[in-house]
């Protein structure tokens, strides 16, 4: 039987009270569990009834996302955001070119340099992040020499210096990534090879020294990769190649497709999707195109997506800075002045979120450099000049709420 306009109007608005509620509560806390039932009655209310609502509101538009920003308001003063992760304990960490972050629940926390303390943080900007088996939190800073460790336990950072082999514990080439392994190892690409961290005796092993031959296609590493079989996937300067740590073996990445051969072999970042597709970032300058090669290794399927200004829904922009795959299995672009592509499987192209002035639950940037889903549900999204922005991807399939009514 069909719900009364007025009567959808009036479960609408009550929604709309209650999401405004559950948004507070989710800028207060997103993923500390509490022993206070009120919080979480409110929540499993906010929950239970947006998932009867679509089947009592059926003129609701599908597809809208209402994003949250954070701002100074939230104890932020930074606007760009490189990277984001969530660590074994539920805490988020946000890497920025302007400090460490780290989120407890209730507010952010932020790390700074001091001159005094060898054991602070040496450098404020961060553009990459991982954490071992351990539960430490390793960061690369952007343009300067040092890999950086943060113990949880000890509240220490220990430095690890580039370019000194006179030292055990250095690096000798700039990190441009690193990655944790299914057995919780840390790999770390440089510009002078491939090396692995050995917590046993706190040392860098360069790879070229346990495998023969050594048959990087290129020892200018750019991008890291950890499969659902454990292999590791490195993108280097002219190709990819593929290394198993169980059976210590390297083989080259080199698929016979039209496709692939087309592409410049400078691949910028991988992906893989739950179906074993492979996507990669696609490097861009006034020579090459960028966009987006996706590769399905069962079956050979290969395609290149890519920014058409005759089709809206192509790819929204050609830079594209990441990919991510969230737990609904949708396909996440983050693109350079071309807002946040989502991939849609089933007409194969693209629904594109850009900054809309004029919405307040927009993105407030187009330039989406970071994203991350946590393990609550939250979908994070660091921008360059807009801040940090969120937003529950479970509310993907409501109307964005203004005035009180539905838009």
């Amino acid at each position: 039987m069909a719900i009364p306009a007025y009567l959808c109007r009036y479960t609408t608005c009550s929604v709309i009270v209650n999401f405004d509620l559950q948004i507070q509560f989710l800028k207060i806390s997103f993923f500390i569990k509490r022993n206070l039932p009120a919080l979480w009655l409110m929540t499993w209310g906010c929950t239970t009834i947006f998932t009867l609502l679509p089947s009592i509101c059926p003129a609701q538009r599908a597809n809208d996302i209402q994003f949250n920003h954070f701002s100074a308001d939230h104890g932020l003063s930074q606007t760009v955001f490189t990277s984001i992760i969530q660590d074994r304990k539920g805490y988020m960490w946000f890497g920025s070119y302007t400090g460490l972050l780290k989120f407890d629940g209730y507010k952010f926390i932020s790390f700074n340099p001091d001159p005094n303390n060898k054991k602070s943080i040496p450098n404020n900007s961060i553009v990459k992040f991982c954490e071992d088996s351990a539960g430490n939190i390793w960061m690369v800073h952007d343009n300067y020499p040092v890999l950086t460790k943060y113990n949880p336990h000890t509240e220490n950072f220990t430095l690890y210096p580039y370019g000194d082999n006179n030292m055990s514990t250095g690096i000798p080439g700039y990190v441009s990534d690193l990655v944790t392994d299914t057995q919780g190892k840390v790999w770390i690409g440089t510009d002078a090879g491939l090396f692995f961290y050995d917590a046993a005796s706190d040392k860098m092993i360069n790879l070229s020294g346990i495998i023969y031959p050594d048959t990087l296609y290129n020892r200018n590493i750019h991008c890291l990769m950890i499969d659902h079989n454990g292999l590791l996937w490195i993108g280097t300067a002219n190709g990819i190649n593929i290394y198993d740590p169980v059976h210590k073996k390297i083989r080259l990445f080199n698929p016979s497709d039209k496709n692939y051969a087309a592409i410049s072999k400078l691949v910028q970042f991988m992906m893989e999707d739950h179906s074993g597709n492979m996507w990669m970032r696609l490097s861009w300058s006034n020579s090459l195109n960028g966009g987006v090669y996706r590769y399905n290794p069962s079956t050979g399927d290969s395609k290149i997506y890519s920014h058409s200004a005759t089709d809206p829904h192509s790819l929204s922009a050609n830079v594209v800075n990441t990919l991510m795959e969230d737990s609904y299995h949708t396909i996440w672009v983050c693109t350079y002045e071309g807002g946040l592509n989502a991939y849609q499987q089933a007409t194969d192209n693209f629904m594109c979120y850009k900054a809309d002035a004029a919405d307040k639950y927009a993105l407030n940037s187009n330039h989406v450099m970071s994203l991350f889903e946590d393990r609550s549900g939250v979908f994070w999204i660091g921008t360059h000049g807009g801040g940090l922005n969120n937003c529950y991807l479970s509310n993907k399939k409501f109307s964005v709420y203004q005035n009180g009514f539905v838009a």
